[in-house]
């Protein structure tokens, strides 16, 4: 049975159609000892970031996008007055290694790797 794409694609936001292949998926922080943080990228340009550090627990949920090897997450704005969080998780940025690896470019260590 042979199935068209084209009516189907008419109904997707452009934001799904537009999202890079590989790079949308749940990764883990690894490289520091005693935090623990993930970050789920989805194909609609959305994302949620935790991070644990002893007490303090932070969550983060906002619009994400690429640009070369960099990826900027945006905070929203409701989310940061909501929870009292510091201004430096309104907009982080992140490298993107050949290995797939994301890499903070700033405010955290080590390296966040894609869940196999």
């Amino acid at each position: 049975m042979r199935r068209w794409v084209f009516p189907g694609l008419l109904m997707v936001p452009a934001a799904v159609v537009a999202a890079p292949q590989g790079l949308p998926g749940h990764y883990y922080l690894s490289g520091m000892t005693e935090v623990g943080s993930e970050l789920l990228l989805r194909g609609d340009g959305r994302y949620r970031w935790f991070l644990a550090y002893g007490a303090l627990d932070l969550a983060v949920e906002g619009s994400w996008t690429r640009s070369g090897d960099t990826l900027t997450l945006v905070a929203d704005p409701g989310m940061l007055a909501e929870n009292g969080m510091e201004s430096i998780f309104a907009r982080m940025q992140l490298r993107i290694e050949k290995d797939g690896a994301l890499v903070p470019t700033e405010n955290l260590r080590g390296a966040y790797r894609k869940a196999g």
